[in-house]
């Protein structure tokens, strides 16, 4: 039986690395590989006033643009390897759907960097896939 692996990116270093973790599963197994993000649906409104949600849609656009393309990156990064992975962007609480994902999905593992069932925000310290566009001074962002 192949294992499925489940491998939540928030675009830091920590998650970054667990992608190293996994390449070197390779080398004993076959490997089926989903690689997911959550985006913390609370990150969009806290320290937004009414004026600036009229923009949250393109700002949400914006995110899930840049999010796909990060997860894309990575996705060609292990199949280039010959390890067969998807990609999936949800909007959510990284908290609760990502452990609901796994259990959903039937993951056998999931592999964790540093900070844990967190999801991508561009309030913390920019992750990479933060950029462009979707970047302002507003702290909600």
């Amino acid at each position: 039986m192949t294992p499925f692996v489940m491998v939540p990116l928030d675009g830091t270093q920590s998650a970054e690395a667990t992608l190293s973790f996994v390449e070197s599963l390779k080398g004993e197994h076959d490997l089926h590989v989903l690689l997911v993000s959550v985006w913390d649906r609370d990150e969009q409104i806290l320290g937004v006033d009414q004026g600036q949600r009229q923009g949250m849609s393109t700002l949400v656009e914006c995110i899930t643009r840049n999010l796909g393309s990060y997860l894309s990156t990575s996705e060609r990064r292990l199949r280039g390897l010959g390890i067969d992975t998807r990609t999936m962007f949800l909007l959510g609480q990284p908290e609760s759907d990502l452990p609901a994902l796994a259990k959903r999905e039937g993951a056998d593992f999931v592999v964790l960097g540093g900070n844990g069932f967190c999801g991508p925000r561009c309030s913390r310290s920019k992750p990479s896939w933060c950029s462009g566009e979707c970047q302002t001074s507003e702290p909600a962002v």
